[in-house]
C-alpha cells in the first residue's frame, strides 16, 4: 500500500502510469484469494480487503481526471469536490 499512496501523492497523468498500481492490486487478489483458499481468511473478510483495493484505485483514477463518473453515480460528488473551481 505504500507504493500506492506515493502513486496518490504523485497523481498519475496517463492510463500508462497506473499499470504499476495494477499490478501491486493483481498481486494482492492472488494473496487474498490464496489465504481464503488455505482457511486463513475468512471470504467475507477477503472481500472487504478487495473491495478496499479496489477502492483506492477508483480514489487514484479520480484524483488524475482520468475518469469522470456519471452524474448519478455515488463518487460523483467525491470527483466534483476534487475538480471544483476555486
Amino acid at each position: 500500500m505504500q507504493a500506492a499512496e506515493g502513486m496518490l501523492a504523485a497523481s498519475p497523468s496517463t492510463e500508462a502510469d497506473l499499470k504499476p498500481l495494477e499490478t501491486l492490486i493483481g498481486e494482492a487478489y492472488t494473496e487474498i484469494d490464496k489465504a481464503v483458499t488455505r482457511g486463513v481468511l475468512h471470504k467475507n473478510n477477503a472481500a472487504r480487503k478487495k473491495a478496499r483495493c479496489a477502492r483506492y484505485k477508483r480514489k487514484v483514477i479520480i484524483k488524475a481526471n482520468l475518469w469522470q463518473p456519471p452524474a448519478d453515480h455515488p463518487d460523483y460528488s467525491k470527483w466534483a469536490k476534487l475538480h471544483a473551481p476555486n
